[in-house]
């Protein structure tokens, strides 16, 4: 830098500048090139998986030592030592890619019998793997990844009950984990690079046509109005925030920074509102028809269409759903918090004539997965409907520098969801070779004594100690292998098995003590991190329920058994959850006493676990009974008498702010920032623009040629990435 900055004649700042944007080039050039490498793939046809797939963590593991250096800074001449080993992470993934594809015909007859060299290599790859993730993940994963490598190859030293066991040799695990099929390059890797990252690109285009507020707007026109509005267009806004984002953090971050201040604003805690966004965007992470990386996993591991896994997701989802806005309802009731006027609100109808439009790829992504065509296909599509769809309106049209940006923030978005994938992938294969899970298993029963009831248990406890500070993909693929196999045994059917251990890997985003989503929320809020946590846990509490039921009751899912005896477990379902909603919140048709609350909120509860609720009877008699209680509750003041007894005070409902226009216009509309990236300067820099795409498509094809003759890959490689250089730097040009 010093040397640069003291330069004649070239100013410090300009300098400097210059240096920043020349690392950024080659950065958002290699994010460019992996998202194109993707579509093109998608669209034309993967090469051999293995080829496939090494290719693509090479890309991320580069991606990751650029963009997160150690010491914060690529080189630093007062460094030299540090700096040098930033410059040989960044190139080693090269070398060792190049040295598998060489002779890719010799690798496969190495299975099973790898070289001296390859051990060497896939020890550095095992460790670049390790690192890159503590970078971008951080240390929970990293160290159970350590850890359970360490019980493979160590587990005769590991007195602990199912830890102890045959140790294996480094030799086997490096051939299993790095070089077959079973564990970095694994599932996970595959369905990561095959699918997600096509998702992920799709999600990153259709934000930048500023379909985020399009679905804030019409969430609060939907809801805004009503008891908890604000609240609950943020449980809406995350929900349909869900069709493109599978990250409760990104929920968070995306719709959280409208829907907390505006919550706070009229008259909710901070804690409260950051809570329910936390609540929410977990929820809109289970939720169809975009669940997040480990539903697609789920679906390869299942061997049925992604669609199907929708399908079963629905159900259990609008439960979850139907208890936060009843959890919302009772508290805005409580506190005396008034609804938003519809006249400060968006107009549903106009909203959807504005931006309404940009809703037909996501539509179209649907419809195209419905009919059974691959979902490579229906993203491929959807993206050029998305682009063909943005030019029907000023407010959305995506101009060439909008477009790079969404390619190379996609490629970015992916890497530390690649790096969990791969990292788990390091964990099963650990898990698998030395016969962890197996053993797991087996104890499991003997512990739960063959109890469905106890084993479930166990297995949440699993699922949420072991998801603590990782993402939902990674600890969905760890406590798949570990409790799956159990519930299997005890005749649960695999899809309710793996949607159990799904749905607990999501509820780890907010449980306590490690709860990410609820971090994220409560840093918005600017709210108490551990009060928010503990908040949100209760907001969704009633949602750590619905798992037990659709393994207990996998009519829930909407496969198993008849019409009949399906909906007589969702209206049960229903109402145990509503009522066990009512009964954390203290409030049903009135404010409830504490005998009241245990009643309504544990009976129904107690009542489906020991009763058969498949009879249709039984939904009759829920029914009838909550209509009971609601006439006895109507009808009944609510007394303070008993809750004394109890040592419990009163609370008073709190003053509201009711001048709501300011924060109205600030949050929802007036802030420029959150505007999409639209409109150019001139129409010559528009159609420029677009010639260089046309530039860029042509170099691909060419590139592509070579590609699709299969002898070449590396040099594929070579001119997808000169294309990528060359449309960045000729769209700066003109921009």
């Amino acid at each position: 830098m010093d040397a640069i900055t003291n330069t004649p004649g070239i100013p410090a700042k300009k300098a400097e500048a210059s240096r920043l944007f020349s690392l950024e080039r080659i950065i958002g050039s290699i994010a460019l090139c992996m998202s194109l490498f993707h579509l093109y793939c998608a669209y034309f046809g993967q090469p051999e998986a293995l080829i496939f797939r090494t290719t693509f963590l090479g890309f991320i593991l580069v991606l990751c030592f650029l963009t997160r250096p150690l010491g914060g800074k690529l080189w630093d001449g007062r460094h030299i030592a540090r700096s040098l080993l930033n410059i040989v992470l960044v190139f080693l993934p090269l070398l060792i890619q190049w040295y598998i594809l060489r002779d890719i015909r010799g690798w496969y007859m190495r299975f099973g019998n790898p070289t001296p060299t390859d051990v060497i290599l896939g020890t550095i790859y095992i460790l670049m793997v390790l690192d890159a993730t503590r970078r971008a993940i951080g240390w929970p994963i990293v160290i159970v990844a350590i850890f359970f490598l360490l019980n493979a190859r160590f587990a005769d030293k590991m007195q602990l009950g199912f830890f102890y066991g045959p140790p294996m040799p480094w030799k086997t695990l490096v051939n299993f984990i790095w070089m077959e099929e079973s564990g970095i390059f694994g599932v996970p890797i595959s369905v990561m690079a095959s699918v997600i990252t096509l998702f992920l690109i799709f999600a990153s285009i259709l934000q930048k046509s500023g379909i985020v507020n399009i679905l804030l707007d019409l969430a609060f026109s939907i809801a805004g109005h009503k008891v908890g509005g604000p609240a609950k267009a943020a449980v809406v806004g995350s929900a349909l925030m869900g069709t493109v984002s599978g990250s409760s953090v990104a929920n968070v971050a995306t719709t959280g920074s409208v829907t907390i201040p505006l919550m706070k604003k009229v008259g909710y805690r901070p804690y409260f509102a950051g809570a329910v966004e936390a609540a929410a965007s977990t929820a809109g992470q289970i939720t169809p028809p975009v669940m997040g990386a480990a539903a697609f996993i789920m679906a390869q591991f299942l061997g049925v269409p992604y669609i199907k896994i929708a399908v079963y997701a629905i159900v259990p989802a609008v439960l979850y759903y139907v208890a936060i806005f009843l959890a919302i309802h009772y508290q805005s009731l409580n506190r005396g918090i008034k609804p938003i006027p519809k006249s400060k609100l968006p107009d549903f109808w106009a909203v959807l004539k504005k931006g309404g439009h940009m809703l037909i790829p996501l539509i179209v992504l649907l419809v195209v997965m419905g009919k059974g065509y691959s979902v490579q296909m229906a993203v491929i599509w959807s993206i050029i409907l998305t682009l063909i769809m943005s030019f029907l309106k000023p407010e959305t049209r995506l101009t060439p520098q909008t477009l790079l940006s969404s390619l190379e923030e996609g490629s970015r978005s992916f890497v530390s969801v690649a790096l969990a994938c791969a990292t788990a992938g390091i964990i099963v294969g650990a898990i698998d070779v030395s016969g962890l899970g197996w053993r797991i298993s087996s104890s499991l029963l003997d512990l739960s004594g063959q109890s469905l009831w106890l084993t479930l248990f166990l297995s949440m406890i699993i699922c949420i100690v072991l998801g603590m500070g990782m993402t939902t993909t990674a600890v969905y693929l760890v406590v798949a292998a570990i409790v799956v196999p159990n519930l299997r045994n005890l005749g649960v059917p695999a899809m309710a098995a793996h949607l159990f251990a799904f749905y607990f890997g999501s509820m780890s985003n907010i449980t306590p003590p490690v709860a990410v989503a609820s971090f994220a929320a409560a840093g918005i809020a600017e709210a108490n991190v551990n009060r928010t946590g503990i908040e949100a846990f209760v907001i969704a509490l009633p949602g750590f329920i619905i798992p037990f039921m659709f393994a207990i009751y996998p009519e829930m899912l909407l496969t198993y058994g008849s019409w009949p005896e399906t909906i007589a477990v969702i209206v049960v379902s229903a109402i145990s959850t509503a009522c066990l909603t009512a009964g954390l919140k203290g409030w049903f048709m009135r404010k409830l006493n504490v005998i009241e609350r245990l009643v309504i909120g544990v009976l129904p509860i107690t009542g489906m676990f020991l009763v058969d609720v498949r009879t249709p009877l039984y939904a009759v008699i829920y029914v009838a009974a909550i209509a009971v209680i609601a006439l006895v509750q109507k009808r009944t003041p609510y007394s303070s008498k008993i809750d004394e007894r109890f040592g419990i005070k009163t609370k008073q409902p709190s003053q509201v702010d009711s001048n709501i226009d300011e924060v109205l216009e600030d949050v929802m509309y007036g802030d420029a920032s959150t505007e999409p990236e639209s409109g150019c300067s001139s129409k010559k820099n528009l159609l420029t623009g677009w010639g260089v795409w046309a530039v860029m498509l042509a170099l691909l094809l060419i590139a592509g040629r070579t590609y699709m003759m299969q002898k070449h890959f590396n040099l594929f490689l070579v001119l997808l990435f000169a294309a990528s250089c060359t449309v960045r730097r000729l769209l700066e040009k003109y921009a």
